[in-house]
């Protein structure tokens, strides 16, 4: 006997059952328009089965696919009121021009190719170089993909399908999201410049990545990382680790340091985390800017080692990459130590714990959070919190919270 197959409810106008039980927007293009517009229809997965969720998700982009088709049509002949349309149902009779004859369409938007694209995000907010690569890559990708580089070509579903074909790749949640991250960015300033009439990362949502957090390194794997660098004879390794495991430097600011940043200060060594001597490489942020005295544990230690070093970089011993930073090489020189030396295999346990170590310890011991965000180089709470000075006893007096396994 044969099995009867299920019949899927009628859905309303403009609604399309979809992929897996998912239902989609569809909304065809006149034929006169469907040049002006670039596409035959216009569609949009909702990712949801139930009707009621997806005619609440679809009405702002039926209204949007609506406008994209109406602005193709000449000034004349535009609807005169969105109330003059019913999403479900189509044009109600108001006596508009909905339904008048339809003549050639004036021509679309010039092509701009991801490469065209790509160079405006970087001229409008002055991305470094390396940045521009990195998001160049990722758009050949996409080219790649889709077999054009044409941007007005682009839908929400040519991303979902890449996002989708990126996965089965292997490739992580984190490094996805990146790219997600820069095509929505790139987008945007596409579609403000007027380069595109419909940005197809406007519905994309960038899901959290599961399992990707940062964790801390409990008190014995902090132990146990640190006891390991002080007896390092790689300066590198014992340096990065000790600076950041008593301070929650980041990575960058301490691979791009200059002997010059870490100097006597009364009784105390302060590293002064500053561009003044980073050869035109930036911070990651304004409240980058700070001193950090170093913890009495490794403080003498590090001013005899820089003393012994000639003036320039922190770590000379570390070839700099086409944009002269030394971060991603000292980067996978400590990662590599950590799994393999130090045997912390958990891969949410990183260099970058160390931030979170850190800061974790010092609220723990009473440290205010503003001034032990201070410290880190987070950005504050609360606006009021960056007019407060730290001054660099008070400094000194919140690092020596932070137990010393060296002992």
């Amino acid at each position: 006997m044969a099995r009867a197959t299920a019949t899927l409810p009628t859905l309303p106008r403009y609604l399309q059952w979809w992929k897996g039980g998912t239902i989609r927007v569809r909304v065809p293009v006149p034929a006169p328009l469907k040049a002006a517009v670039g596409a035959g229809e216009l569609t949009r997965a909702l990712r949801t089965g139930s009707i009621r969720e997806a005619e609440r998700l679809a009405r702002p982009i039926i209204e949007e696919f609506e406008h994209r088709i109406d602005a193709a049509r000449p000034k004349e002949l535009r609807r005169i009121s969105s109330r003059a349309y019913d999403w479900k149902w189509g044009p109600r009779d108001t006596g508009t021009l909905v339904d008048a004859p339809i003549p050639v369409p004036t021509p679309p938007l010039a092509q701009i190719t991801f490469s065209a694209m790509v160079d405006r995000w970087a001229d409008e907010t002055e991305a470094p170089d390396r940045g521009k690569r990195d998001v160049e890559k990722m758009f050949a990708r996409l080219a790649a993909r889709l077999g054009h580089d044409d941007a007005a070509r682009v839908t929400p579903d040519d991303i979902i399908h890449h996002e989708e074909e990126l996965r089965k790749e292997g490739l992580s949640h984190q490094t996805i999201g990146n790219h997600l991250r820069a095509f929505k960015t790139v987008f945007r300033v596409a579609k403000e410049k007027r380069k595109i009439t419909v940005n197809p990362m406007t519905e994309i949502r960038i899901r959290q990545s599961e399992g990707q957090e940062r964790l801390n390194f409990d008190a014995d794997e902090r132990a146990h990382v640190l006891r390991l660098a002080w007896v390092s004879t790689n300066p590198v390794i014992k340096w990065m680790n000790l600076i950041a495991g008593f301070s929650g430097m980041r990575r960058e600011e301490i691979a791009e340091a200059h002997t010059a940043d870490i100097k006597r200060v009364g009784d105390h060594v302060v590293f002064f985390v500053r561009e003044d001597n980073r050869d035109g490489l930036t911070l990651k942020t304004d409240e980058s800017t700070r001193k950090v005295v170093m913890h009495s544990a490794i403080a003498e230690a590090l001013m005899q080692h820089v003393e012994s070093l000639p003036p320039g970089p922190l770590f000379r011993e570390l070839n700099p990459d086409l944009d002269g930073k030394r971060a991603d090489a000292a980067g996978s020189i400590v990662s590599r130590w950590l799994r393999n030396v130090a045997g912390i295999t958990d891969k949410r346990k990183v260099f970058h714990s160390w931030r979170h170590t850190i800061a974790t310890l010092m609220c723990d011991h009473g440290v205010p959070e503003r001034r032990a965000f201070y410290i880190t180089g987070h950005a504050p709470s609360t606006k009021g919190a960056k007019y407060v000075h730290h001054s660099i006893p008070e400094i000194a007096k919140a690092i020596e919270t932070i137990p010393n396994p060296l002992q």
